[in-house]
C-alpha cells in the first residue's frame, strides 16, 4: 500500500553533537506539550536524525522503501518520541512492528493513527481514503468485525473503477504478514473483483523465496516425545504454544478452529528453543472419554503449512463428577415466521425450524420445558406486539440463576443509517421498517435489565431474500455483513449473553429439502442437541460443544460457504441440553 505524506523542501543540515544531545528536549519546547505516555519501546540502536522532522520521516519511507525495514522503523520510533509523525507514519510504523513480531507496539500505533484518521473523517466525511485506512488499522488490531464496517463505508464511497490502488495495497499488506487471513478473507468478500487475482503472486523477494513451512512448538500440555500421549484429568484442555517462520505465521488452526495469537513473552520464546519470527497460540480442546487427537496446523504468509498431531487421553473416571450435572431451570422464546401479512415477505422454512427447536426444548434433552415457561410463536401470532411482549415478560419471570433462550428465525434487516438490525414480525411493513419493525435496542432494553445471568440468543435471521428489502444495501452486496455485524452487537450490553448466529461475516444462510425441509443451521443444531455435540460424553452439551458442533457440521454440508458464529461474554460452559 502506498502513503502519501505531504512535506517540504528536502533540506539536509549538519549537525553538531550539541544538537543532536537537546533535540528531543527542543521538539518538546517548540511542540508546547509533553509527548503521550507510552509503553517501553523494544531495545535499538541508536539513529541519528537531521533536525527537520518532514525531512527525517521521507528518509524513513526511503529506507523503508529500500528493504532496510529495521533502520526505517527504528527511525521512525525517534520521531515518534517527539510527536512528529502524521496518522500515515504511524499506520506505517504499525506495519514494521507487526512485521517484527511487536504485536503489542504494532497495536499501539495502529491506535494512534485510527484516532488520526478519524479527525480527518470528521472533516471531510465524504472522502473515502480515510476509511480505507481505519479498516487497515483494525486488521492490524485484529478486530475483524470493526474493519469490516470501515471497508464498508470505503466501498460505499467509491466505483468499482477507483479501487484498484486500494486493492494491490491490500494485497501487499497480507504478502507482508500482516494479518494475511483477515485481509486474505476482505479481498474476496469486500472485494470480489479481484476473486480471479488471488494472492498466489508473491510481491516481495523474501515471501516469495520462502519454501520452509513454520515450526510448532506445543507448550501446555507436556507430550512425552515419541508416543506423543498426554494423560488428562478433564473434559477440556487449554493447549498452548510457539510457532515460528523466517517470514511470518499467518494463522494457527487446532482442530479445524482458529487459535487466540498473540504475542510471546521473552521466557516462552527461550522455553520454546525457536527464532525468527515467532507468535504464541492458545485455545481449549474440549475431550471425550478415551483418546481425543489433537491437530495443529501452521501457516505461514507464504502459504507453507506445517501439521504437528498428538493424542490426549481422557480418564473415563472424569464422568461421574459431571453427570449429576442438571439444566437450570430454563425460559424460552422461539419465533419462526415464514408466512407474513405482506406475502412478497414469505420465507420457506422458518416456522418449521422454530417448531423443530421448540420440540428439542420440551424434549427430556431440553429440559422438558413446561408451557408456562416457553412460547412459540409462528407466523400470524408473532406479529411486533406478541415478540415483544413474550421476550420482556420471559426476561422478567427469570431469576438469577435462571436460563433465557431467545430463538429467532425471521427476516432481518439492518439500517446503515441508523446502525440499527430490525426483526421483522409477521405485521411488518416494508414501507416504514423502523416503525414496524423490532429493533435491536428494543431487544438490548429488555435483555439490560433482566436479572437472568445466562442469556442465550439463537438467530437465524440473515436470508438472500432480504436484500431485496432495502435496495441500498442490495446494490452494494454488504446486507448480509451488516446484518451478522448488528446481531454480534446485541452482546455489547452487558456479560452473560451468548449469540449464536446461524452465519458469519458476509455469508448468507441456506435452506432446503436438502436438510429434511429445514436451514441448515437449524438442523444441525437440534441433531447437535440430541447427542452428536456431547464430545466429552459427559451427559451435558455446553454452549461450546454445540458451537464447535454446528461450526463444523454446517461447514461441511455447506462446502465451506456458511460459518455459524458465536459471540459474547459467557461461560463456554453454559449447559443447553442432557443426554438421556
Amino acid at each position: 500500500m502506498q502513503y502519501v505524506i505531504p512535506g517540504g523542501f528536502m533540506r539536509i543540515l549538519l549537525l553538531s553533537i550539541i544538537l543532536l544531545v537537546v533535540l528531543p528536549v527542543m521538539g518538546q519546547e517548540r511542540s508546547g506539550r509533553t509527548p503521550a505516555k507510552r509503553l517501553p519501546m523494544p531495545e535499538q540502536k541508536q539513529v541519528l536524525i537531521p533536525s527537520r522532522p518532514e525531512v527525517t520521516v521521507a528518509q524513513a519511507r526511503q529506507l523503508v522503501e529500500q528493504g532496510k525495514r529495521t533502520d526505517g522503523k527504528r527511525m521512525l520510533m525517534r520521531l515518534d518520541t517527539l510527536g512528529s509523525l502524521n496518522a500515515s507514519d504511524h499506520l506505517l510504523l504499525s506495519t514494521l512492528h507487526y512485521q517484527a513480531g511487536e504485536f503489542k507496539w504494532a497495536s499501539e500505533q495502529a491506535t494512534l493513527a485510527l484516532g488520526l484518521f478519524n479527525t480527518e473523517i470528521q472533516k471531510q466525511p465524504l472522502q473515502p481514503a480515510a476509511y480505507l485506512n481505519t479498516g487497515v488499522c483494525y486488521l492490524i488490531m485484529n478486530d475483524l468485525a470493526k474493519a469490516e464496517v470501515e471497508f464498508v463505508k470505503f466501498l460505499n464511497r467509491t466505483k468499482e473503477s477507483e479501487r484498484g490502488e486500494a486493492v494491490a495495497g491490500l494485497k501487499s499488506l497480507a504478502l507482508q504478514g500482516i494479518n494475511k487471513p483477515d485481509v486474505d478473507y476482505v479481498l474476496r468478500k469486500h472485494f470480489p473483483e479481484t476473486e480471479s487475482v488471488r494472492l498466489a503472486a508473491p510481491a516481495t523477494a523474501d515471501v516469495g523465496r520462502d519454501v520452509t513451512a513454520p515450526v510448532i512448538v506445543v507448550l501446555s500440555p507436556e507430550a512425552t516425545r515419541g508416543l506423543q500421549i498426554v494423560e488428562a484429568l478433564s473434559y477440556k484442555a487449554e493447549v498452548v504454544g510457539i510457532a515460528s517462520d523466517d517470514v511470518g505465521v499467518s494463522v494457527v488452526r487446532i482442530n479445524s478452529i482458529p487459535a487466540t495469537l498473540m504475542e510471546a513473552t521473552r521466557e516462552e520464546v527461550v522455553q520454546s528453543g525457536l527464532s525468527g519470527k515467532v507468535v504464541k497460540f492458545t485455545t481449549e480442546v474440549m475431550l471425550a472419554i478415551g483418546d481425543n487427537q489433537v491437530e495443529i496446523q501452521a501457516l505461514d504468509v507464504a502459504g507453507n503449512t506445517a501439521r504437528r498431531v498428538f493424542t490426549m487421553k481422557r480418564r473415563p473416571e472424569e464422568v461421574a463428577k459431571k453427570a449429576d450435572t442438571k439444566l437450570p431451570t430454563i425460559w424460552a422464546v422461539v419465533v419462526g415466521i415464514s408466512r407474513y401479512q405482506d406475502k412478497s415477505l414469505e420465507l420457506r422454512f422458518a416456522n418449521k425450524d422454530a417448531q423443530s427447536f421448540y420440540g428439542f426444548l420440551k424434549s427430556p434433552g431440553g429440559g422438558a420445558v413446561p408451557d408456562k415457561q416457553v412460547d412459540l410463536l409462528l407466523d400470524r401470532n408473532a406479529t411486533r406486539a406478541d415478540i415483544l411482549q413474550s421476550i420482556n415478560a420471559k426476561l422478567r419471570l427469570a431469576f438469577d440463576d435462571d436460563e433465557v433462550i431467545i430463538y429467532i428465525a425471521c427476516h432481518g434487516i439492518p439500517d446503515e443509517v441508523s446502525g440499527e438490525l430490525y426483526f421483522l414480525g409477521y405485521d411488518a411493513d416494508v414501507k416504514n421498517i423502523p416503525g414496524t419493525g423490532i429493533s435491536q435496542s428494543d431487544i438490548q432494553k429488555a435483555i439490560v435489565t433482566a436479572r437472568a445471568k445466562k442469556v442465550v440468543v439463537i438467530a437465524d435471521a440473515c436470508h438472500s431474500g432480504s436484500i431485496e428489502l432495502n435496495p441500498n444495501i442490495a446494490a452494494r452486496g454488504n446486507a448480509a455483513y451488516l446484518t451478522n455485524k448488528l446481531l454480534q452487537g446485541l452482546t455489547e450490553v452487558r456479560s452473560g449473553i451468548a449469540m449464536l448466529t446461524a452465519s458469519s461475516a458476509s455469508e448468507f444462510s441456506r435452506e432446503g429439502e436438502e436438510w429434511d425441509g429445514h436451514g441448515v443451521f437449524t438442523y444441525h443444531l437440534v441433531q447437535g442437541l440430541n447427542g452428536p455435540a456431547d464430545k466429552n460424553n459427559d451427559g451435558l452439551i455446553t454452549i461450546r460443544e454445540l458451537y464447535e458442533y454446528v461450526y463444523r457440521t454446517v461447514a461441511d454440508a455447506t462446502k465451506g460457504s456458511q460459518h455459524p458464529d458465536l459471540q459474547g461474554r459467557f461461560d463456554n460452559q453454559w449447559p443447553l441440553g442432557v443426554v438421556r
